[in-house]
C-alpha cells in the first residue's frame, strides 16, 4: 500500500485536534472504464463547496476497512463492489472542525445496484454522482481553486488520482 503523505490545512487557523477519524474512500469503476464521484455543492462554515470528491465515509467501531468501504459505497452510491484493491493512505486535517483524518483509498469494480441511503447531510451536500473517465476527473480536480475547502480536497485527492492513472494495470 502506498503512503501519499500528510497534507496540512493552511486554509483555516489551527486550534488543535479533538479527534482522529479513519475514513475509507473508493475509486469505483464500472465496465465502461468510468469512475463514480460525488459532486458537492453547498455553502456552510467551510465556505462555498463546489468540487468533486471520491465517495466514502467514516469507519465504524469494530468494522474492517473493506466492510466500511462496501457499506459506504452502497449507502452513498447505491452500488455493490468487488475486486477491492488497497491503493494507499492520505493523512489530512480539517482545522475548522479540529479533526485529523486518515483516508484509506481503495480501487474496486462496480458489480450491481442497490438503493442509496443518504444521510441528511449528504442530501444537503451531494448534487449528483457523475461517472467520469480518470482523465476527465483529473482535469476537473486540477481546475479547482487553491483556497478554502476545495484546496484541501484537491491536494488530497489528486495524489491518488495520479497514482491510479500511473498504475494502468489496475484499470483493466
Amino acid at each position: 500500500m502506498h503512503y501519499f503523505g500528510i497534507f496540512k490545512d493552511n486554509q483555516f487557523p489551527f486550534r488543535g485536534f479533538t479527534h482522529t477519524r479513519n475514513i475509507v474512500r473508493g475509486l469505483i469503476q464500472r465496465d465502461d472504464g468510468r469512475f463514480i464521484f460525488t459532486y458537492i455543492y453547498h455553502e456552510d462554515r467551510f465556505g462555498l463547496r463546489d468540487y468533486l470528491e471520491t465517495p466514502g465515509g467514516g469507519v465504524e467501531t469494530g468494522e474492517s476497512l473493506e466492510d466500511a468501504l462496501k457499506r459506504e459505497i452502497q449507502e452513498e452510491c447505491g452500488l455493490t463492489i468487488s475486486s477491492i484493491v488497497p491503493l494507499g493512505i492520505v493523512e489530512d486535517a480539517y482545522n475548522l472542525i479540529q479533526r485529523h483524518n486518515i483516508n484509506h483509498y481503495f480501487y474496486a469494480k462496480a458489480t450491481g445496484n442497490v438503493a442509496t441511503k443518504w444521510t441528511e447531510g449528504e442530501q444537503r451536500l451531494i448534487k449528483n454522482m457523475p461517472w467520469l473517465t480518470l482523465e476527465e476527473a483529473i482535469i476537473r480536480y486540477e481546475a479547482l481553486p487553491t483556497d478554502g475547502i476545495a484546496w484541501l480536497i484537491k491536494q488530497r485527492e489528486l495524489q491518488v488520482l495520479y497514482y491510479l492513472r500511473d498504475q494502468g494495470h489496475l484499470r483493466k
